[in-house]
């Protein structure tokens, strides 16, 4: 029997000092079952883009089942954390991954299955005999001539806008702290709606162009959920290869608020202001100055010009 290693890769600060505070419960764990074990704590944003680099150097391989021991590189953050970790690994997506929740929103390890419970996230790594590939974005933005991959979406107009009100919100980390993120993204959310324009955007979705002459949001996503828990598109997910994008044109404000209540229900898709595509290859252009954002980091506000593909890696849960 395959015998592993853990390195812990975990971000003191994710999710208002949870994984942190989780820490002692699965080294506890760990020394329980017998597993050998490393731990790299963070100790600034992007700090875990150098432990990535150092294990790549000296101790992370691709799976091999042949090993007797294998160096397990396990991520104990939020979606940001697991985000900089999966960019750090694109070249080296045989390298798996597995994922112990510990940030706000956690909204990939819901997209794809993996308890919001850290043992029990735990457990699941540890009851998995290989590992799975899934499917994530592949990005490229034209302007900056940049590749982002990314786990859950990446959108332009009102999400992007929330994004980054809920970024620089004092509320945030409170609602976090009591597992209530999705409340902070809908609080800013409220403050944005009227403040928010249309901008006209062509879609390209595997080789057919769609023009919008009033687009509001407008997001590609690979698993259901955005803003801490809510179901963008209930219909992605990770496993299939193709990608999932939603555009919602600017409405009157009391058509947005009715959307609301069946965004919350899942059933928002049935709305005739609700446009989803689906595909494998996917074009965003507009020449509107408009912010973005990626897995919740915030792109910096320009024309639209952004490339998507499919990419995968593999994951241990």
């Amino acid at each position: 029997m395959q015998l592993f290693e853990w390195h812990l890769l975990v971000n003191q600060n994710a999710g208002a000092g949870k994984a942190r505070k989780i820490m002692p419960e699965i080294i506890k764990k760990l020394k329980e079952y017998k597993i050998k074990y490393k731990c790299y704590y963070t100790e600034h944003a992007g700090h875990e883009k150098r432990i990535v680099t150092q294990l790549l150097n000296q101790t992370l391989v691709p799976y091999d089942k042949e090993l007797p021991v294998f160096p397990l590189l396990v991520v104990v953050g939020g979606d940001g954390t697991l985000h900089g970790v999966v960019n750090m690994l694109k070249k080296f997506p045989e390298i798996p991954i597995g994922y112990i929740p510990g940030g706000s929103g956690n909204d990939f390890a819901r997209g794809v299955g993996i308890p919001n419970n850290p043992i029990e996230a735990m457990d699941k790594i540890v009851q998995t005999k290989k590992p799975r590939s899934l499917y994530l974005i592949n990005s490229f933005l034209n302007r900056t001539k940049k590749e982002i991959i990314g786990l859950n979406n990446l959108g332009v107009g009102l999400d992007a806008a929330v994004v980054r009100a809920t970024n620089a919100s004092k509320m945030k980390s409170s609602l976090n702290s009591v597992n209530m993120g999705a409340f902070s993204y809908l609080s800013n959310a409220f403050g944005i709606l009227r403040k928010q324009k249309g901008f006209p955007i062509d879609i390209t979705v595997n080789g057919r162009t769609h023009h919008f002459n009033n687009a509001y949001l407008c997001t590609v996503t690979n698993h259901p959920y955005f803003g801490g828990g809510l179901a963008l598109d209930p219909t992605a997910t990770a496993e299939n290869e193709e990608l999932n994008l939603i555009v919602i044109e600017k409405i009157a404000l009391y058509k947005i608020m009715a959307l609301i209540p069946k965004l919350l229900k899942k059933t928002h898709l049935a709305s005739p202001h609700v446009r989803q595509f689906k595909g494998q290859e996917i074009k965003l252009r507009s020449t509107s100055r408009e912010f973005g954002q990626i897995d919740g980091e915030e792109l910096r506000k320009d024309p639209i010009d952004i490339d998507f593909s499919l990419t995968s890696h593999l994951f241990w849960f």
